[in-house]
C-alpha cells in the first residue's frame, strides 16, 4: 500500500455483527472491516440465517484539505422488502 501512496484499506466479506469495525486506526495506516449484508428485517435472507444478527453498514469517506473523515451508516433494507422495489419478491409475493 505504501508504494501506491495508500494508508487506508476497507475490507468486506468478513461477517462482523456490528457491521463496521476499526481493526487498526492511526495516522500512518487504517484497516476497517465493512459488512453490508444481513439485518433482522432483510427478507432476502432465510429466517434462520445468522446474517440476521448483523447490523448491515455502509461507509461514507470524505477527503478534504488532506483530512479523511470516515462515517459508517446503517443500511435500511426495509424498503427493499417491498415487491414494487425488489424484483426478487415479485414472483413470490407480487
Amino acid at each position: 500500500m505504501s508504494r501506491l501512496g495508500c494508508t487506508t484499506m476497507v475490507r468486506g466479506h468478513e461477517r462482523v455483527v456490528e457491521g463496521f469495525k476499526k481493526v487498526y486506526d492511526d495516522d500512518d495506516a487504517r484497516l476497517f472491516i465493512l459488512f453490508s449484508a444481513g439485518g433482522a428485517t432483510n427478507n432476502d435472507l432465510p429466517p434462520t440465517s445468522n446474517y440476521r444478527e448483523v447490523k448491515p453498514m455502509a461507509l461514507s469517506i470524505r477527503h478534504q484539505n488532506g483530512v479523511s473523515q470516515y462515517t459508517p451508516f446503517l443500511i435500511d433494507y426495509a424498503r427493499y422488502n417491498d415487491p414494487r422495489t425488489n424484483a426478487f419478491f415479485k414472483g413470490k409475493l407480487g
